[in-house]
């Protein structure tokens, strides 16, 4: 009994064997776009949407991996194809944003980040993101009082980018709030010493702070 008990547990971890590497080399769009692999993981995406036009999560995978190869036109496309079947997927607005931002559409991206931050988790890992973009449509509109708004958001989420502050710099510095620029100039330095912008930024304040 017992020879025929082992021989039945040989026989299933063959059958085991056989069958899980199939499952293992299965396309996975996350894993393409997690690796770089933009351009797989676009095909892989298509497939899956064209087989399952309602599978909100692989539009937001096909979407990460077009804003990855900067097919940027598609990713909106796809985007607001997601949108007919869940509008309020938190996800999808601020691909679609993102999508929108790097087409320099200003007016409609900005519009879709309002949307994302009022309406996403504070803990998600865009959503400081979303700021830092507002900020910067914003400066791109000469709206700096408001770019300084959204920046120091953004520092406030995470104050361990050098690039936000160094932003949040500038946006002080055009409105003309010179000693915060200089603040937020040095904070830049302190995470980045060779941060050559921040750094002429510096020069520029300094003798304009009483």
């Amino acid at each position: 009994m017992r020879r025929f008990l082992a021989f039945i547990s040989i026989c299933f971890s063959f059958f085991l064997a056989g069958i899980f590497p199939a499952f293992a080399q299965k396309p996975d769009a996350l894993q393409m776009y997690r690796e770089k692999r933009y351009e797989e993981g676009i095909a892989i995406g298509k497939q899956e949407v064209a087989t399952n036009p309602q599978n909100i999560d692989a539009y937001v995978v096909l979407c990460w991996n077009l804003l990855g190869a900067k097919r940027y036109v598609e990713a909106e496309n796809y985007a607001n194809q997601a949108r007919k079947y869940d509008s309020a997927n938190t996800r999808i607005i601020e691909a679609l944003a993102e999508a929108r931002y790097y087409q320099g559409k200003n007016a409609s991206a900005l519009e879709a980040f309002q949307v994302y931050v009022s309406t996403a988790s504070k803990t998600a890992g865009d959503y400081g993101w979303a700021y830092y973009y507002m900020g910067d449509i914003y400066t791109r509109l000469t709206k700096y009082e408001h770019a300084d708004i959204a920046f120091t958001s953004a520092v406030n989420i995470d104050g361990k980018r050098s690039l936000w502050w160094f932003k949040c710099g500038y946006a002080r510095e055009m409105a003309g709030s010179y000693k915060t620029a200089l603040a937020a100039y040095e904070k830049a330095i302190s995470l980045d010493g060779s941060y050559q912008d921040a750094l002429r930024g510096i020069e520029r304040v300094k003798p304009k702070v009483k």
